[in-house]
This record gives C-alpha cells, sequence and structure tokens, in this order.
C-alpha cells in the first residue's frame, strides 16, 4: 500500500511529462514516482502533494507556495504506510519482539543518511548544470550519467513488477476466507480483471480511492490491533508476562529474511525527490528533518502494531495479519475495503513499469510517443506484466517472503545502492574538472561501506527468501 503514495509522487514531479498520469498519491504512489522521472514523461502517481496535504497548502515553487514542514511529512508517511503494514505482525513474530524494531531503526537510520548523500549530489549537479533533477531517475542521469539512468530505469520496472505480484497475494490470500477458495484459484481469477485495469491510460478514474485506500488501512490496522488485544486479554496468562510459544526477543537466524519486509517502509527513496520538489523553497533545507519526522512517526506506530499482533495472533500468526480475523461482519468488510484499495492502486503502481516499457518500445519502433505505438502491441505488453506477475504470485505465495524479496534486492538498491554512489560519482568528476572534490575521506569511507552493505543486504536478502 505504501507503494501507492510513492507511486503518485512520480506523477506530480515529472514535468513535462506527457503521458497525462492524473493519479494521486498513496500506496502506489512509490512506483509512481519513478516512471515519471524516467520516462520524462510523467509515469508517476503517488501522492499528489496537494491530496497529501490535505489541502494544507498548493504545491509551487514559489516562496509563498508550496507544501510546508507538516505537510511534506504527511505526504511521506501516506508514501510509507500500505498493505505492507500487514506483514509487520508476522515480522515481529518471526524475528522477534527486541530485534525486529532494532532492524527498523537501522533501516531508518541507513535511509536518512544515504537520503542526505543524494540530495547533495542532486543539488551539486543541478547547480553545475549537469541536468534536471525533478525525479530519482532524472537524479541518476545527472549523477551517473546515461548508464546510471538505465539501470534504474530497469530497477525501477522490477520494483514494480515486484510489488503489482505482492498485491495479488495479498489480494488473494484476503479473499480466500471470505468466499472459501483457494488462493491459486483467485489469483486466476484476479489476472483478467488486474489485467483490463493496466490497459487504463487515463488515471483519474481510480484516483478517487485515494481516501478509500487511507481509510481502508487505517481501520485495517486498528481492527486487526483490537482483536489481537481481546486475544492477549482472554489468555489464561497475560503475553506480557510469558510470551507465547515461539515468540522470543530475537530471532537472529531470521534477521535477513525479514529485513525486506520491515525495511520496506522506509526505502522509499524513489518518491522522496517529487515530493522536495513540492516543498516550500525556503523551507527545502529542513527537507530530510521532515522526513526523520515522519519515519520516526510510522516507526512508533509499526512498532506497536508489531508487537501486539505478535503476541495476540502468536508465533503462527499469518503474513497477511488480517486472515487472521474470525468471520465477521466487520472482518469482512475490511477484508473487502483492503483489496479493492490494492486493486484499483495497481494501475497507479503499474504505470511506472509500463512508461518505461512503452519509452523503449518507441525507440524500437521509431515513433516519438506513446500514443503513436501500436494499440494492440502496448495491450499486449501490459497484460504479459500482469501475466508474469500473476505467475510470480503463485509461484510465491506467502506475502511476506514476497514482500522481503522485494524489499530487499529492489528497494535496497534505490535506497542503499544507488544514493551513495550518485554522491561518489559527483565527487569524481568534480575532481576530474579540477574543481576540487566535495567528499572527505571519512565520508568517502562511510559512503563505500554503505554501498558494500547494499550489495550484502541484497545478496543475502535472495538467500534468506
Amino acid at each position: 500500500g505504501g507503494a501507492r503514495a510513492r507511486a503518485r509522487a512520480g506523477d506530480g514531479a515529472g514535468a513535462g511529462a506527457g503521458a497525462g498520469a492524473g493519479a494521486g498519491r498513496g500506496p502506489a504512489a512509490r512506483a509512481g514516482a519513478l516512471a515519471r522521472g524516467r520516462a520524462g514523461a510523467g509515469a508517476r502517481g503517488p501522492v499528489r502533494p496537494e491530496a497529501a496535504a490535505g489541502g494544507v497548502e498548493e504545491a509551487g515553487s514559489g516562496e509563498g507556495g508550496g507544501l510546508g514542514k507538516l505537510a511534506v511529512s504527511m505526504n511521506v508517511a501516506k508514501a510509507i504506510m500500505g498493505a505492507g503494514g500487514f506483514a509487520i505482525p508476522w515480522a515481529f513474530a518471526k524475528g522477534g519482539l527486541a530485534l525486529t524494531p532494532a532492524i527498523m531503526a537501522s533501516a531508518m537510520a541507513v535511509s536518512l543518511f544515504t537520503l542526505q548523500a543524494m540530495l547533495q549530489a542532486k543539488n551539486e549537479a543541478v547547480t553545475r548544470g549537469w541536468g534536471v533533477a525533478n525525479s530519482y531517475a532524472d537524479i541518476a542521469r545527472a549523477t551517473m550519467g546515461p548508464l546510471g539512468g538505465r539501470v534504474v530505469d530497469v530497477m525501477t520496472v522490477f520494483t514494480c513488477f515486484g510489488i503489482c505480484a505482492s498485491y495479488m497475494v495479498f489480494m488473494a490470500a484476503t479473499l480466500a476466507d471470505v468466499v472459501s477458495m483457494s488462493q491459486i484459484r483467485l489469483v486466476a481469477y484476479l489476472t483478467p480483471v488486474m489485467m483490463s485495469l493496466s490497459w487504463l491510460r487515463d488515471l483519474s478514474y481510480v484516483s478517487v480511492t485515494s481516501a478509500l485506500g487511507n481509510v481502508s488501512v487505517y481501520s485495517g490496522m486498528a481492527f486487526v490491533a483490537f482483536v489481537a488485544l481481546q486475544r492477549m486479554g482472554a489468555a489464561a496468562t497475560s503475553p506480557l508476562a510469558a510470551f507465547p510459544a515461539g515468540i522470543a526477543w530475537a530471532h537472529p537466524a531470521a534477521a535477513f529474511s525479514i529485513f525486506g519486509s520491515v525495511a520496506y517502509l522506509f526505502f522509499i527513496h524513489f518518491t522522496l525527490p517529487e515530493i522536495e520538489s513540492s516543498m516550500r523553497e525556503k523551507l527545502r533545507g529542513s527537507f530530510v528533518g521532515s522526513v526523520a519526522t515522519a519515519f520516526l512517526g510510522t516507526f512508533t506506530i509499526s512498532s506497536i502494531f508489531g508487537i501486539i499482533g505478535a503476541l495476540g495472533f502468536g508465533a503462527g500468526v499469518s503474513s497477511v495479519v488480517v486472515t487472521e480475523l474470525a468471520a465477521s461482519p466487520a472482518a469482512t468488510t475490511v477484508k473487502v475495503l483492503l483489496v479493492l484499495n490494492l486493486l484499483f492502486t495497481f494501475p497507479v503502481v503499474g504505470r511506472a513499469a509500463f512508461t518505461t516499457l512503452e519509452r523503449e518500445m518507441c525507440k524500437v519502433s521509431g515513433v516519438a510517443q506513446s500514443d503513436d505505438l501500436n494499440g494492440p502491441a502496448v495491450l499486449a505488453m501490459r497484460s504479459a506484466f500482469v501475466a508474469l506477475a500473476a505467475f510470480c504470485a503463485v509461484s510465491i505465495p506467502s506475502f511476506g517472503r514476497l514482500l522481503g524479496l522485494v524489499g530487499g534486492v529492489c528497494c535496497s538498491a534505490l535506497t542503499i545502492f544507488f544514493p551513495p554512489l550518485m554522491l561518489l560519482r559527483v565527487d569524481s568528476r568534480l575532481r576530474r574538472e579540477g574543481a576540487g572534490g566535495i567528499v572527505g575521506a571519512p565520508y568517502k569511507a562511510a559512503l563505500y561501506l554503505t554501498v558494500m552493505f547494499g550489495l550484502g543486504v541484497m545478496g543475502l536478502s535472495v538467500l534468506e527468501s
């Protein structure tokens, strides 16, 4: 769900983007933001500044317009919270009540460190006139050259693909109890529906689900926590006095298998450049502080939710915790709302990948824009994307494992690996041009260590998942 907001961010930031993805921001936003900058043609659609800010201020570039600090924090929080939050109790049960929040805190600290590096690289590149930097992909091209932009494009497609497959697993697992049907069969039924939604080119038809998404996510988490607390109260022995079997303070062996699931919350760099560009210009120096505020708030909420869920449902809690809810009208309503939210968020998430792939199709076909492409060919590409996502959802039917792969590999690459490289490349170029470096030896060592850490996390996430 957090992906939706990210996706939106990308849409709003892509100046000159002609794709016209006017979707608002929300869970899907993460993926949307990426597309936008890449295509140079509006691919993203996460959280629109105006929607995310709740009308606090209108986005603008002047000192009188743009988002304030609180509005930016709200935007970032919207980009974080989503369907991925329902895997948190599973992560806490599997990793431990102390180890899991420690991993979350570490991911949050690393994310803020690399965000600072990325913004420093961006500001230097823009000042030197090396290119525009309104989106993550723009920054990659301006700091790492065309090859860097191409690699980010590829990673974006894989990120969107992984998120879409995760959505299918979440929806099928959530509906399985409601309709008494197997998860695999539900994936088969959901696939043609999602194919049809993937054909949408005007996302205004689904942007109205932004409010529904916020309501469904937060009401769902509140209801799950309420049920978990009831179960804790009904237990013969308080879970706080004696943990349920299998629950412990730490399960070190599970650290890397859950890393992606919890780090995913804070690895949202590809949506942040567009949020920053919507911030009031004179306040942009405090952007990292506003992001940190949002991170701390969501860290606190997620930790409380994870502990309550793990203690209430026990070590066997599902990676889609809503499936633990006993049949009732309220539980069914929550599940259906969450499924509808993700279903209509999917076109926003997928747009980043579709825009990138269509741009490549334009190059091969020799046409100027995606509107000039052969219609059936575009529909076939989008349908194939959904079909492959469905195959992945059936092959890896665990929401937690799939989320771990997406977060541990794709999101780690975009958050841990690339941002330090951006600043290192900028520093190297400045030194070659005789302008002097901007990175001292200790800082440079920290950046290289972060790059190596990112590679390690990506590799271990694949092995553990």
